[in-house]
């Protein structure tokens, strides 16, 4: 070819064969660049009329092969390409970096590398084109930051040299699909290869004895995680894919297709931040969920065992998509951002053993339609505990707890806290007389006295006192001071009260009175003193009031007829009005016969004689009440 005006000639690295005349008479050519590391077959005519005197540069390392090569040996001016490194510098007290136009960082030398803070590596300008790391043999640590954000490195082999990774060494370098650790290794800092979300496998070497947290973080493309045999403070068991701290049972590190073993105690620091899945078990042995342990946006439930008791701060914070949890009642204390961002949570359950709940424990958990706190004092929150929580939704709080709740720092910010349980509230009026049905069982308030009635005699009705827990179903008489009374439902469900007459209804009811029967309600007409009084009926009926007892007699077993029954005035076989007589009490657990042939002379409540009693009730024994259970 006869180019006469070509002063510079760069021939390309993959360039193999240049063919004859290529170029022929090219007499203003002052200079060539030949990349190829082995010299190009070329004839003698290649650059026939060629000036032989220009310089030729090539590979450092390739200068006598192409002094030596045929035809090329004729040029007289063969020498190395001058460095073209788009970056240099150094990097340690006895290392030094460069990066070539090909975008590989190399770097040279001995002892330990600079530690560096994020986007401060000195070449972090260029960290999103580097695609290649050669490291020296006599290297011997990796510091903080190194390789930080470099996304398009694939790959790199760390020297055996090397005995530390620093923090964040690795960090967002999405395009790792391949690292080895070599055996020098002993110390892995915090966060070492967080991100390296293409990484898909990873063995600790059996001499590292430090590992920081999270050093797997979001490394959600591994499927193999190992701890090599004989590693004498972490292991893998049970093939796991884990990292688990061997003395304290402590799940350091998983990933997304980790089993939790069934021994392990504590699930760690950040073990699962990040990680991409749905769903995890965690085995009842664990009793400690420790700070930022999972942060998964893929994570819709999970239940908490039992053995759990205390839930560290940030522990769900991020779970977008976690739609229910569970928190067992072992559960002390929940830390602060515990469940931050929670945002597809609906309803929460605070334990009663809770004492405090953290700041921003539950912010921005906007789907929140009700809370229900176990706790019987409200556990101490802060103003920024629930920011971000409609504070128009039911709170659910312990039965006699709600003025609690309502008083409470930041609590009172709701403005719909409701009772867990029943109560209900009693008045007492000036007579000191109430009558109660409630269809739950209830703890008896201080200074009430409540009671059964079990027989009729004369115009008197026999009374006798219930004490401790009031069962559900039972109609009482109570008897206090004037005022106001709040019967708190119980956790105890004691059976009902048998040979109670006593009854009642849930809500306002009329009862249609039957026949064989008489009625009667809490009364005190003028002029006579409490007690119960023929209820008026109305076209047979009468309105008995919600949580209201009334006494319903059946005549056949007092042995009194219809027709016998004085019902307009006092004075017949039954009375229009029963006065109250205040005998014995409920709390008579039972009473023992050891003489199958005793002597005792017994009565039940309808005034007949029995044997030995072969069902629970109040019998009259010797002119003495008793209760048989």
């Amino acid at each position: 070819m006869y180019c006469s005006s070509l002063t510079k000639l760069v021939i390309p690295k993959t360039m193999m064969n240049i063919g004859q005349y290529a170029f022929l008479s090219c007499f203003n050519l002052a200079e060539v660049y030949c990349k190829s590391k082995t010299p190009p077959t070329i004839d003698d005519y290649t650059f026939a009329n060629v000036d032989t005197y220009i310089p030729v540069y090539v590979p450092a390392g390739s200068v006598a092969a192409y002094k030596a090569a045929a035809y090329w040996n004729e040029f007289t001016n063969i020498q190395p390409i001058p460095s073209n490194d788009i970056a240099s510098g150094t990097c340690g007290d006895n290392l030094t970096w460069r990066l070539t136009e090909e975008y590989e960082l190399v770097i040279e030398g001995t002892g330990d590398m600079y530690d560096y803070e994020q986007d401060s590596a000195p070449w972090y300008e260029y960290c999103h084109m580097i695609n290649k790391v050669a490291l020296p043999d006599g290297m011997l640590s990796i510091g903080n930051w190194a390789f930080g954000d470099c996304s398009s490195l694939t790959s790199i082999t760390i020297p055996e040299s090397v005995t530390s990774i620093g923090e964040h060494a690795f960090s967002d370098c999405s395009g790792l699909t391949a690292l080895t650790i070599p055996e020098g290794v002993t110390s892995i800092e915090g966060w070492a290869f967080l991100h390296c979300t293409s990484l898909t496998s990873i063995t600790i070497p059996a001499n590292v004895i430090n590992i920081g947290y999270g050093v797997l973080m979001g490394c959600n493309g591994l499927v193999s995680v190992i701890v090599e045999v004989g590693n004498p403070v972490y292991d893998s068991r049970y093939n796991c894919n884990a990292i688990i701290e061997t003395s304290s049972n402590t799940l350091v590190d998983g990933c997304s297709i980790t089993v939790i073993p069934n021994d392990i105690t504590s699930i760690g620091n950040r073990a699962f931040c990040y990680c991409d899945f749905a769903t995890i078990s965690i085995p009842e042995s664990v009793t400690k969920i420790e700070d930022c342990a999972f942060g998964c946006s893929s994570l819709t439930s999970i239940t908490i065992p039992e053995g759990v008791t205390s839930i560290g701060s940030e522990a769900f914070y991020r779970c977008g998509s976690l739609a229910s949890i569970t928190i067992p009642e072992s559960v002390t204390s929940i830390g602060e951002s515990a469940f931050y961002n929670c945002r597809s949570l609906t309803a929460i359950n605070i334990p009663e053993g809770v004492t405090s709940i953290g700041d921003y424990a539950f912010r921005s958990c906007s789907s929140l339609t009700s809370i229900t706190c176990k706790a019987l004092t409200p556990p101490a929150i802060s103003s920024s505990t629930f920011s971000g929580v409609d504070k128009s939704i039911p709170v659910y709080v312990p039965v006699g707890s709600v003025e609690a709740y309502k008083a409470a720092n930041y609590w009172k910010e709701f403005t719909n806290i409701q009772s867990l349980g029943n109560e209900y509230t009693l008045t007492v009026s000036a007579t000191g007389y109430a009558s109660l049905y409630l269809d739950y069982a209830t703890e008896i308030p201080d200074d009430v006295k409540v009671y059964i009635a079990t027989s009729v005699e004369g115009d008197r009705l026999m009374m006798t006192q219930v004490t401790g827990v009031l069962p559900a179903e039972t109609g009482v008489i109570v008897r206090a001071k004037a005022g106001t009374y709040t019967f708190v439902e119980s956790e105890d469900t004691p059976a009902s009260v048998e040979g109670n007459l006593l009854t009642g209804t849930a809500t306002d009811t009329y009862i249609t009175a039957e026949s064989g029967y008489a009625y009667y309600v809490l009364d005190k007409p003028e002029g006579k003193e409490v007690g119960m009084y023929k209820a008026k009926l109305t076209d047979g009926q009468f309105l008995n009031n919600a949580n209201r007892a009334y006494l319903a007699l059946d005549l056949g077993n007092l042995g009194i007829f219809d027709d016998e029954v004085d019902t307009e005035e006092e004075g017949g076989q039954l009375s229009n009005g029963l006065r109250f007589h205040f005998g014995g009490t409920t709390a008579i657990d039972n009473v023992e016969f050891t003489n199958d042939n005793f002597e005792n002379v017994i009565y039940d409540l309808q005034g007949r004689r029995v044997e030995k009693p072969t069902k629970p009730g109040i019998y009259i024994v010797n002119g003495q009440k008793v209760m048989v259970r």
